[in-house]
């Protein structure tokens, strides 16, 4: 009986994991691999490795980690918040590109971590406030939009 129900589960698991993707192919096709390395790790060792791991790679694990792994690695965004304007750099390109409404969130969630942790003044950056205004009035998805509005909404009062 255990192991139906252990083999039952793994199947679920299988199946379930396979029905989340991230919104960018290139991004999404690492998060396979990420799935069964990275995010097999207790969450205290994910933290402390994915500092380690250059920018580009930290978006992509970020990102798979908050469109394609479940529940969502949320907590991720405070370690790659750290590096202020060195991670501001590389969200403005993400962002000088068209994007889908799960990346902007996660750009902002981020951004939003960054203005909590006073790592980058978020709010005095004229040039990114208005990336994300742009790519926030054009969210298709009005639940997440109304959210992430919410959210700039709040860096702009940190001003």
């Amino acid at each position: 009986m255990k192991t139906g129900v252990l083999a039952f589960a793994l199947a679920c698991a299988a199946l379930c994991q396979a029905c989340f993707h991230a919104e960018d192919s290139a991004i999404d096709s690492q998060c396979g691999k990420l799935a069964a390395t990275f995010f097999q790790l207790p969450v205290k060792e994910q933290i402390a490795k994915f500092p380690k791991q250059d920018l580009e790679t930290q978006f992509s694990i970020l990102i798979c980690g908050n469109q394609a792994i479940h529940p969502p690695a949320i907590y991720l965004a405070e370690p790659f918040a750290q590096e202020g304007s060195v991670t501001v750099a590389l969200l403005k390109e993400k962002l000088s590109k068209p994007q889908g409404d799960l990346t902007v969130r996660d750009i902002v969630a981020v951004l939003s971590e960054m203005s909590r942790q006073h790592t980058y003044d978020v709010a005095r950056d004229v040039d990114l406030m208005r990336l994300v205004e742009d790519h926030v009035a054009a969210m298709k998805d009005d639940t997440w939009k109304l959210s992430v509005e919410h959210q700039v909404k709040d860096l702009r009062a940190a001003h």
